[in-house]
């Protein structure tokens, strides 16, 4: 088993392992392997430092430290989530990691591993029987042009696997998109669709350019996108409800404008998606620049202000 193991720093703080103290608290603890990952993505902060994920930073802790600070602390969290880097043995690695915190935490938190076990089915479900709770295999890019610009493999084959497990162990495997790597509005929504309908979870990121790179995400196109997919899930919006232009953007719905915005005024639609009881606290952006996914309730007037945003839906 390593020796050490790093978390984000705001779960760390709610741990007591530092003084910070963040706006909103994570209501998911977030650990990730040590090493460096050698995945290669191309949006992927572990491209540049080891102590990055996203825009996270992710000191360096003593694996028997993190786990009696997460024992004591367990009744703060939904989940504790394990972000598993690329790296030499890592799937023994994480496999010991989920021993220890199902042991001393599993009788209050899901147990979440996120990692890279394509065509794995073998160790899936060996973790599965261990009792971990929920295994997230990443898909990240949607677009059948641009893949292989951004991720290792090929799309089609890692989307069949996930479909796979996720009829295979229902409800226990998760996965996500990123809005913002030159994918059509109706690439997201049909492998959107293609998940939940197979008993995959399926949560949205925002783009979050490395350092020295412009975003290139709107954050209208990103809300559009929260807004269809949220009604979706709640079975109020069907894909061929939805108006796509020639270049396959999302430019209209083909319902009733009330009707459909009576559904989206308590905010619920762009806060945080992907597992349950996951917040990612400024996961993509930082707390003064806009705010893709809200960690926390929305304000009535952050509320008002979303619905604007996206108002062009409904003419």
């Amino acid at each position: 088993m390593c020796s050490d193991i790093r978390v984000s720093s705001a779960t760390a703080s709610v741990i007591g392992l530092n003084n910070e103290k963040p706006l909103v608290a994570p209501t998911t603890a977030y650990l990730m392997t040590p090493e460096r990952c050698s995945g290669g993505c191309s949006f992927c902060s572990q491209s540049q430092k080891d102590d990055r994920l996203s825009r996270v930073v992710w000191p360096l802790y003593h694996i028997k430290d993190v786990i009696l600070a997460l024992e004591k602390n367990k009744d703060k969290f939904i989940n504790i989530c394990v972000q598993t880097t690329r790296s030499k043995d890592y799937y023994s690695k994480v496999k010991e990691i989920s021993k220890n915190l199902i042991k001393t935490c599993g009788d209050s938190c899901n147990i979440n591993i996120s990692i890279d076990l394509f065509y794995q089915e073998i160790n899936i479900r060996e973790l599965i029987d261990l009792g971990v709770n929920r295994i997230s295999l990443a898909i990240d890019c949607v677009s059948e042009k641009h893949f292989n610009e951004n991720k290792n493999g090929d799309l089609n084959k890692k989307t069949d696997f996930i479909i796979k497990m996720g009829n295979m162990f229902p409800d226990r495997i998760s996965t996500h998109i990123i809005v913002g790597l030159k994918e059509s509005d109706k690439e997201i929504i049909d492998k959107f669709l293609l998940f939940i309908n197979n008993k995959v979870r399926c949560g949205l990121f925002a783009f979050t350019p490395l350092p020295g790179k412009k975003r290139g995400l709107s954050l209208q196109r990103y809300r559009i996108i929260q807004a269809c997919v949220y009604l979706i899930k709640k079975d109020l919006l069907s894909i061929d409800e939805i108006i796509f232009n020639e270049d396959d953007t999302i430019t209209g719905l083909k319902k009733e404008r009330k009707s459909l915005l009576s559904y989206l005024r308590d905010g619920e639609f762009f806060r945080t998606s992907g597992c349950k009881g996951c917040n990612r606290p400024f996961y993509n952006e930082k707390v003064t620049e806009l705010w893709y996914n809200f960690p926390r309730k929305p304000k009535e007037e952050e509320i008002e202000a979303a619905l604007n945003i996206i108002r062009s839906l409904f003419t």
